[in-house]
């Protein structure tokens, strides 16, 4: 259902700008010299970016499936119309 491909966007948009106020807020760090080691910062921020990519894929995906659910819907709607008002012989 679309309503349900629009939460799944929605949830996935807001774990987006999660995953970028941390990659901030990491980037906060690196550049306070912060007295975490350099490599667990570094590591850190990969694993930012990849969940980042992630999640932009996921969306891409969703995104296309509301478009698919709305198509199908939409059939579905011009199908029950078209029968009836062509009565079947």
């Amino acid at each position: 259902r679309s309503g349900d491909a629009k939460n799944v966007i929605r949830q996935l948009l807001d774990a987006k700008l999660r995953v970028a106020q941390w990659l901030d807020w990491n980037q906060a760090a690196r550049d306070a010299n912060i007295p975490k080691t350099a490599g667990d910062l570094y590591d850190q921020r990969r694993l930012l970016q990849s969940r980042s990519k992630q999640l932009d894929q996921s969306l891409e995906t969703w995104k296309i499936l509301e478009k698919l659910s709305y198509a199908l819907f939409d059939k579905a709607q011009l199908q029950v119309s078209l029968s009836l008002v062509q009565p079947e012989e």
